[in-house]
């Protein structure tokens, strides 16, 4: 994927997280942006039924690791190996192993204990990863201050307010 489409598509995820955290956004700016998203193969398409996007609900760490992968056009990995200890190729996040461990093996997400699959991400997490998956990794220096950096950089560049 070319990084147009990454930044494209990051522009995009990050509407509609941001959409979940902030009141007075159009539903039908929500849907045409999840459509989009879907139709560059980002997400999974529910354009006949955008009720089956889910926009209203939280997004776990785990749903964005499989958009973040999409987005770096990195492929699921297709055995898990237990990287991360809550992370198995065992209900209920089989679907997302693969695209965890992708994202760790490419360097976009650290190397910790637990990834956490199944916790809501924060919006400030959702930048960094998709941040990352479009390639702006050099950006972030210092991990003490990486959410500060995350957001700050997303709103100099126009990617977040």
């Amino acid at each position: 994927m070319n990084l147009f489409r990454k930044v494209i598509a990051s522009v995009a995820l990050t509407a509609l997280v941001a959409s979940m955290v902030t009141t007075g956004v159009s539903a039908a700016a929500d849907t045409d942006a999840a459509n989009k998203l879907a139709a560059a193969g980002i997400i999974n398409d529910h354009a006949n039924d955008p009720a089956a996007y889910n926009l209203g609900d939280n997004v776990l760490r785990q749903e964005i690791a499989k958009v973040a992968a999409n987005i770096a056009d990195e492929s699921a990995k297709a055995t898990c190996s237990g990287s991360f200890a809550d992370v198995s190729a065992t209900t209920p996040n089989d679907w997302a192993c693969g695209y965890v461990e992708a994202l760790l093996d490419a360097g976009l997400i650290s190397a910790n204990a637990k990834f956490n699959p199944e916790a809501n991400i924060s919006k400030s997490e959702a930048l960094k990863m998709m941040l990352e998956a479009a390639g702006y990794s050099d950006v972030f220096d210092n991990a003490a201050t990486w959410q500060a950096e995350t957001v700050a950089f997303a709103v100099e560049n126009g990617v977040s307010s």
